[in-house]
């Protein structure tokens, strides 16, 4: 699990054996001053959990290093005492960091089922594929306390889509962030600038997608080539940690772009104008002082 550079080269160590989930002790969540942690778009006292580890897809952009690729699970009853006792310590939300939160069904079906039971009082978020939510599905979810939903979109053009190697289309895009929508959760939707053979046009497409899709807030940002992703490993490049893939955009240059397709998604008059009639005032509020530090930063 250790990297190194040797000579201007990176060496990779050997991988270790992935843990068994079940045999994790609970986390230490009385070292942690929740007070002091918070997400934006979720609230204050935040903490992070996870139900799963571990992603069969095989993007081609995507860093597993962290997680491994062999997906594995929690038991229900291990990440519900996990939750209680974090929240007896102070949090009030919380984020899945599962890669793909809603891969197995009947695993988060059980989840929020014990969520509503116990009448726990979360609100929490989570990250997944699209094509793996039903209307279903989140209902249930935001019965169960999940106010915010993040999506991997990655790119508004089929034909760069397709040299990802994510096998996702653009319908089940939109129909999952409609679904969402219509239960009342809000959703994030994230996207990348600068994969290898993109055109400038291309990235166009990416913000009118955006557009069109409608998610409640949109992330752009710059593709990283990281060692170790089949991208990495096909192109040729200066440096073992380079910051962009070669294209019609340096590493500067997508990262301005992106910031600005930040800026022209969200300081639209039809954008505020439908998130007034959506949101609380105090949950407006919150939002105009978050885009308005990100303007300043």
């Amino acid at each position: 699990g250790v990297a190194t550079l040797h000579e201007d080269s990176l060496v990779m160590g050997p991988r270790p054996e992935p843990l068994d989930l079940d045999q994790l002790p609970v986390p230490a969540f009385d070292l942690i001053r929740f007070a002091d942690y918070q997400y934006e778009v979720l609230g204050k006292q935040m903490g992070v959990l996870e139900l799963t580890r571990g992603c069969p897809w095989r993007c081609n952009f995507c860093l597993l290093a962290m997680y491994d690729k062999k997906y594995r699970r929690k038991r229900v009853a291990q990440a519900l005492t996990e939750i209680q006792t974090a929240m007896a310590q102070g949090m009030r939300c919380a984020y899945f960091h599962d890669l793909e939160f809603t891969l197995d069904a009947d695993l988060v079906t059980e989840l929020c089922e014990a969520l509503i039971r116990e009448d726990i009082g979360l609100e929490w978020t989570c990250q997944t594929r699209p094509d793996t939510v039903t209307p279903e599905l989140l209902g249930l979810m935001r019965r169960a306390g999940c106010t915010l939903i993040h999506f991997g979109v990655e790119s508004g053009s089929a034909r760069l889509l397709e040299t990802t190697n994510k096998r996702q289309s653009q319908e089940a895009v939109m129909n999952a962030v409609g679904w969402a929508h219509d239960v009342g959760m809000r959703t994030l939707c994230f996207f990348l600038l600068g994969l290898p053979s993109e055109t400038r046009s291309e990235m166009d497409e990416t913000l009118a997608f955006a557009r069109q899709l409608g998610p409640t807030y949109a992330s752009f940002q710059a593709a990283t080539p990281y060692p170790g992703t089949p991208y990495y490993e096909a192109a040729t490049f200066d440096s073992a940690f380079p910051d962009a893939f070669d294209g019609p955009l340096n590493g500067p240059e997508l990262r301005a772009l992106a910031r600005r397709f930040t800026m022209a998604y969200h300081l639209r008059p039809g954008y505020w104008w439908k998130r007034a009639r959506t949101t609380s005032a105090r949950g407006a509020g919150r939002e105009l002082g978050l885009m308005a530090r990100y303007l300043i930063a």
